[in-house]
């Protein structure tokens, strides 16, 4: 076997087994969607940092030997005037994660169970681009033509609609309060 065509396999292997490891943390446990112990709603930048070291630029991206990762945080408390998110979290907490595969992971090598995963369009001008979601668990992949591009972990559908729930009650609860001070 040619020494290059010995690499390449030996490469792919490493992928597959990078991709498993992501996956299978996951998926084997519905509670469970952290990458790397950071967990959306409840991780901070600072558990980033503490993790993978400053960012590269804005956003927030970190480009690993395995993969490129995408940070999404917080970026004010419910019911504050820069509020451009639904979530009730203190400031520069995670609210998502994407983690860009590279190299060539197959999805069909990874022997994933997608029961419990819905099949989602994807990329309208890209053929057979689709995300393969999980709410439940808070977890996306997208595949484009059988290969894996990317995972992407985010608060699940319990804590989604906790987080947004509670957000929704404390903005109501500070429209009333102010509404009160001005009829005073």
């Amino acid at each position: 076997m040619p020494k290059a065509k010995v690499r390449t396999d030996s490469m792919n292997l490493q992928h597959i087994t990078v991709a498993m490891a992501i996956v299978l943390g996951v998926v084997s446990n519905s509670s469970a969607k952290a990458w790397r112990g950071i967990v959306p709603l409840k991780s901070t930048r600072a558990d980033v940092e503490r993790l993978l070291g400053p960012s590269t630029g804005e956003p927030p991206t970190y480009y690993l030997p395995e993969n490129t990762v995408y940070v999404q945080y917080s970026r004010c408390r419910c019911g504050d005037k820069c509020k451009d998110d639904e979530w009730n979290v203190p400031p520069d907490t995670v609210t998502l994660i994407r983690v860009g595969v590279k190299g060539e992971v197959k999805l069909v090598d990874l022997k994933l169970d997608l029961s419990d995963f819905q099949k989602e369009p994807g990329d309208n001008d890209l053929p057979d681009h689709f995300y393969y979601v999980n709410r439940k668990q808070g977890l996306s992949i997208e595949v484009g033509r059988g290969y894996v591009g990317s995972y992407t972990y985010f608060p699940s559908a319990k804590e989604y609609h906790s987080a947004r729930r509670s957000c929704l009650a404390t903005c109501l609860y500070k429209s009333i309060i102010a509404a009160d001070e001005l009829r005073r």
